[in-house]
């Protein structure tokens, strides 16, 4: 059974950066061994252990792809790679956030507000 595990939505990060505990944990399979290597806070360095792939099964097998880290405590999601699929991040100002769909030629002008949060309410 797979298990739900968190992570941090990282708009800097190139690629989703998912920390090894949290690939097993979430049961996600090893597709590979991993090339990558990124810089961290630190100024050092950390190699990747495995590639995988997300358990995410609306999104593209592309963006689904992403490499593990054995020392990461916490695992990244790629902002970037989200918006190459058509999801829209919304950052809050209390620190949440919400990845949506997003069909181009549904998407309503701005009404009178100017808000089109506010047009989507109604």
């Amino acid at each position: 059974m797979n298990h739900i595990v968190s992570a941090i939505l990282d708009s800097g990060a190139d690629g989703h950066y998912i920390s090894e505990d949290d690939r097993k944990e979430a049961g996600m399979p090893i597709v590979g061994s991993s090339t990558k290597i990124v810089g961290v806070a630190n100024q050092g360095s950390s190699a990747g252990k495995h590639k995988t792939k997300l358990n995410f099964k609306s999104l593209s097998n592309k963006a689904r792809e992403a490499d593990t880290f054995e020392d990461f405590k916490n695992s990244l999601l790629s902002v970037g790679r989200l918006a190459e699929d058509g999801l829209v991040s919304i950052f809050t100002k209390d620190g949440t956030a919400a990845q949506l769909p997003i069909i181009l030629e549904n998407v309503p002008k701005c009404g009178e507000s100017g808000d089109i949060f506010q047009d989507l309410r109604g």
